[in-house]
């Protein structure tokens, strides 16, 4: 009896589910369906929980191997998207004011210490703190060195293309129709690409003479050089193969910028982020109406896929794993991938009002634009890369550092890589507050090395005839209340004495722009202060809606600048931090 209990309880389940199927493919075919398929699927994503995500928990740890001319930067957009509003910390070149590439720079475990911007919130130089998030930037992969630097638990991502169709785009790319028609300037434009490929060797080789090493390594098996492996070893194709198996277990994913929406929602299931996150407009791509690439033939081809051996056996092997992983992500792969492309459209309706091209270096490429009404999510959604990138740098490198201070995290202000953490300078001409140079041979205090930052007080001219008091005033942006603390360090020099300069912290009523700055410390004539850095931790009660200012003033009519072993200035400032008065651990230095 029990049994067939069960028996029927099966067959009745099994005759819901084909009656559930058929009447779901026939309402989809209705108008009716069509017309509120974007309310039916809000609805149904609210109140079904088998329609709801799986749960699971968004990783923020990424390293993503930029490979060149694949699609790289578009996805690369996608990351530093999600970097800036999660506040994760990426690897960047310090040296590096625009883009934060690494390049071909080899990558050892002491990297970050030589080359690195530091993470978010990090002292500079405190090289154990030196994690990232996330990588996004062109970077050669190694992986046991990454794996010092990186996050416990990242996953590892790049991006590839078909090398018949990219050989031809770093072709455009790197100009070397020019560099053939210099052999043979009868030729079109549109006929370089053949004759390159009549004599790759040779014009390989013209490739190193007259654009340099680097160039020649950008312009033949790149996606493979990118990914680690030197291109000695490119025509052996025994070597080729074991890298390629060594990529396959040490990669999670690797992406086809040939089938791109199909890649996102791969990385989108990876990584367990939401819709939002993998939505991007394309970048760094040729406009149609500049679009000079040939009509690639089937000879053409083979004979890229032949000079360009080793990336052609990488993307078949990838070609290979990237559909069993989409055969692997289940029966929801079609309809996700709808939804993805629909919430793309959408997405770029909504915030992009038109395109445009932009000739830069050269080269031309499209930008988006957009009315000045739109969210802040479509800013970031149509930002140029490396404005994202130039986010990033300055969230790292904003002169603010995190240190304990009686076990509690404080930010502090280092003034590294030259940032003002948002200090305000006024200052007259002839004598102000700056950032110092190689010249000033005093050890900076975030760092302890001579290659931090610190302001100085300072002559801009190497002599002034003004009379009376010059006061150059740096102001902390922050408005305190109540009982504080302000910590900082300071440096006088000898020459500071003889020019009677004085430096001074002060509160300014930011409610009051012309009350006088009431002074709670100065220091001009302390002879144990001269030539080292000096700690105070100064206690001020009763603060009302006040700005703390730092004066350094000088009264002389007699040359400013007076050459020593420390440079040119009076005074030095660094590691400021205003606390709550109960963390004034140092006594404050008594007024002199």
């Amino acid at each position: 009896m029990a049994t067939r209990r069960k028996l029927l309880l099966l067959s009745l389940v099994f005759v819901t589910i084909i009656y559930i199927a058929v009447v779901t493919w026939e309402v989809e075919r209705t108008p009716l369906y069509s017309s509120f398929k974007s309310v039916f699927k809000l609805t149904l994503h609210n109140i079904l929980p088998w329609d709801k995500a799986p749960a699971c928990k968004p990783i923020d740890n990424v390293c993503f191997i930029k490979t060149r001319k694949t699609g790289s930067t578009t996805l690369s957009s996608v990351l530093n998207r999600y970097a800036i509003t999660r506040n994760l910390s990426i690897g960047l070149l310090k040296t590096s004011a625009i883009s934060g590439h690494f390049n071909v720079m080899p990558i050892r475990e002491d990297s970050p210490k030589k080359l690195f911007l530091p993470p978010r919130n990090v002292k500079p130089g405190d090289w154990e703190k030196y994690k990232y998030n996330m990588m996004t930037v062109h970077v050669r992969y190694n992986r046991s060195s990454f794996e010092t630097f990186m996050n416990p638990g990242t996953k590892y991502i790049s991006i590839l293309r078909e090398p018949c169709s990219h050989f031809e785009s770093d072709f455009v790319f790197y100009k070397l129709p020019s560099l053939v028609m210099g052999v043979k300037p009868e030729l079109r434009f549109a006929d370089t690409l053949e004759e390159y490929l009549r004599a790759p060797k040779f014009y390989w080789e013209r490739t190193r003479k007259k654009l340099g090493q680097t160039m020649a390594k950008f312009t033949r098996n790149v996606q493979i050089f990118d990914l680690g492996l030197d291109h000695a070893y490119h025509n052996d194709t025994g070597v080729v193969q074991d890298y390629i198996k060594k990529l396959q277990y040490e990669f999670d994913l690797i992406l086809l910028v040939d089938y791109f929406d199909e890649s996102m929602l791969l990385l989108k299931k990876l990584l367990c982020w939401d819709w939002q996150d993998v939505l991007y407009v394309s970048r760094n791509m040729r406009p149609k109406d500049t679009d000079q690439r040939a009509n690639l033939s089937t000879s053409m081809c083979n004979k890229i896929h032949s000079w360009n051996n080793a990336d052609f056996l990488l993307y078949q092997t990838f070609n290979r794993t990237f559909w069993k992983r989409v055969a692997e992500y289940g029966p929801s792969f079609e309809r996700d991938l709808a939804e993805l492309k629909e919430r793309r459209i959408e997405q770029t309706d909504r915030c992009v009002s038109n395109s445009s091209t932009r000739k830069l270096s050269g080269r031309y490429e499209v930008i988006y634009n957009t009315n000045s009404s739109m969210v802040d999510i479509c800013k970031l959604f149509i930002q140029y890369n490396n404005d994202l990138i130039g986010m990033l740098r300055r969230q790292q490198s904003s002169g603010f550092h995190t240190d304990v201070i009686l076990g509690l995290n404080h930010s502090v202000c280092g003034f590294e890589f030259q940032e003002s953490c948002g200090f305000k300078n006024n200052s007259p001409i002839g004598y102000k507050w700056s950032y110092n140079s190689h010249k000033t041979k005093v050890n900076d205090v975030t760092t302890g090395t001579l290659f931090g930052t610190f302001m100085v007080a300072t002559s801009s001219v190497k002599s002034t005839n003004q009379s009376g008091k010059n006061t150059a005033s740096l102001t902390i942006p922050n408005i305190v209340n109540g009982d504080v603390c302000v910590g900082f360090h300071y440096y006088m020099t000898n020459a500071s004495s003889s020019r009677k300069s004085t430096l001074q912290v002060c509160l300014k009523n930011a409610r009051k722009s012309r009350s006088p700055c009431e002074v709670k410390w100065r220091n001009s004539k302390d002879p144990g202060a001269y030539g080292k850095w000096n700690h105070v931790s100064l206690p001020i009660k009763h603060v009302d809606s006040s700005k703390v200012v730092f004066q350094a003033e000088t009264n002389v009519k007699t040359p400013i600048a007076v050459k020593g072993k420390e440079g040119d200035f009076d005074f030095a400032l660094d590691d400021v931090v205003v606390l709550r008065d109960s963390l004034c651990h140092v006594n404050s230095e008594p007024q002199t």
